[in-house]
């Protein structure tokens, strides 16, 4: 969605063209479909969340301290940071060399783009610091001007800054009530809401983009971390829900096979009342009423209508920027990401549950699982060769919507096939090299050691 999204941008280098575009609905759902970007930091709290309180449970115990948590934090770094590194380093001093755009007779490019908007700053001593540390999303940056530099690592950058809450709430979650814990996270939810409508609320960010006070949005709003914070929390807290799931399906499995009688299934019940009652028929054991048979139809009505909200609610607004208050604009911005990511979790959860056993078995299928190893790469590289094939070339602010839409098709199209090769002979055996070597930080010796 996201390169869908650059794709119209780039295309419409001029204000006329961008507001027929921002006219028609089919465009603005694609754009709007950058809010799906935000659900990548709930299911990236999700899984750090099950997988360090796997740990946690398995090997740590009460062992985890700062240095263990400073530990984890160092693996996740030393996973990722070569892969941007070497992103960097092609984007800095490769692709340049490669763009396409007409220049004039001293040879400088007449439609610079690709190194104004993407690498303009990169050989600055702070931008090359803030990359090699991944903060560079902290930095203030004119995306009105010809600054920043590889702007878009903001979502990894972003993630690495919030993992660092994971560990806490992993350790709240088994060492004092679970109660509490999804309470603190709820109350992490509120707080990012809050957050985020404050922000919005300071700058005066309008829900129809084609307002000058929205040269701030990247800057004060998509790249900082605080307004990410509901949406990752969100994650934590269906974490957590998730190991309620988990915990409820094997002591059923249990109780079913050992025969016991139904006080200790009823004590199983009592424990996790909200699964049971959210739980398919296999491990119900009471008659369900006509609520219940409509939970699960519910709760997909319900995720629907927000993505269809999310999606659509600012329509109007396109057209006509100024027509919501300063206060109606934040609340946009605050709970539209949010309710995107709820929406997905209910899909999840759906899933989980046991309603949904093809979707099930498709998210475990090996294809899926390929799909998701070539995110990363995916997402590093699709700037850079939409810049250079496509957004380089003055013809792009004459071109038609049904131009943007068989060239678009085709760049991501090359985009997904660089992908592959780039994860594969790259990303791949990087990954598993910083894996071997970091791996001892994260697991005991004891454990990697095989018995004699």
């Amino acid at each position: 969605m996201q390169t869908a999204a650059l794709l119209n941008v780039c295309s419409a280098q001029n204000p006329w063209s961008m507001e027929v575009q921002f006219s028609d609905p089919i465009v603005m759902l694609v754009l709007n479909g950058i809010l799906c970007m935000d659900t990548f930091f709930t299911m990236s709290a999700f899984i750090s969340f099950f997988q360090i309180n796997k740990l946690y449970r398995e090997q740590w115990g009460a062992q985890m301290g700062v240095l263990r948590v400073l530990q984890l934090f160092l693996y996740r770094f030393l996973r990722f940071a070569p892969i941007v590194y070497i992103v960097f380093f092609f984007g800095v001093y490769v692709m340049p060399q490669l763009h396409g755009g007409k220049t004039d007779s001293a040879g400088n490019p007449i439609w610079p783009a690709f190194e104004e908007i993407l690498f303009f700053e990169c050989l600055e001593p702070k931008t090359i610091a803030t990359k090699l540390f991944l903060v560079s999303n902290l930095l203030p940056w004119n995306q009105s001007d010809k600054s920043g530099c590889m702007q878009w690592t903001w979502t990894l950058e972003c993630d690495m800054q919030l993992f660092l809450l994971v560990p806490f709430f992993v350790h709240l979650y088994n060492n004092s009530s679970k109660t509490f814990a999804k309470f603190m996270a709820f109350v992490l939810v509120l707080l990012g809401t809050l957050i985020s409508f404050a922000v919005a609320h300071k700058n005066n960010l309008t829900a129809g983009i084609l307002t000058m006070d929205n040269n701030t949005l990247y800057d004060h709003f998509l790249s900082k971390p605080h307004c990410k914070l509901h949406v990752f929390a969100l994650g934590i807290l269906c974490a957590m829900f998730f190991e309620d799931i988990k915990e409820y399906q094997f002591r059923m499995r249990v109780n079913r096979q050992l025969e016991r009688g139904p006080h200790e299934k009823q004590a199983i019940i009592d424990d996790f009342p909200v699964v049971d009652y959210l739980q398919k028929d296999q491990f119900r054991s009471r008659s369900r009423g006509l609520l219940q048979k409509l939970a699960p139809t519910l709760g997909l009505l319900l995720a629907f209508l927000l993505i269809y909200e999310s999606l659509f609610v600012d329509f109007p607004r396109q057209m006509d920027p100024f027509g919501w208050t300063r206060s109606q604009n934040a609340w946009y911005y605050a709970l539209s990401r949010i309710a995107w990511a709820t929406a997905f979790c209910i899909f999840f959860f759906h899933m989980v549950l046991g309603h949904n056993p093809i979707m099930f078995v498709g998210c475990r299928s090996n294809p899926t699982n390929f799909m998701g190893e070539m995110i990363w790469s995916n997402y590093l590289l699709c700037p850079l060769i939409y810049m250079n094939m496509y957004c380089t070339t003055p013809e792009a602010i004459y071109m038609t919507m049904l131009g943007n839409v068989i060239l678009g098709m085709g760049s991501m199209t090359f985009t997904i096939i660089i992908s592959v090769i780039f994860m594969l002979f790259i990303q791949y055996p990087v990954e598993s090299i910083v894996k071997q070597l970091s791996r001892p930080m994260v697991v005991p010796r004891s454990k990697r050691e095989s018995p004699k």
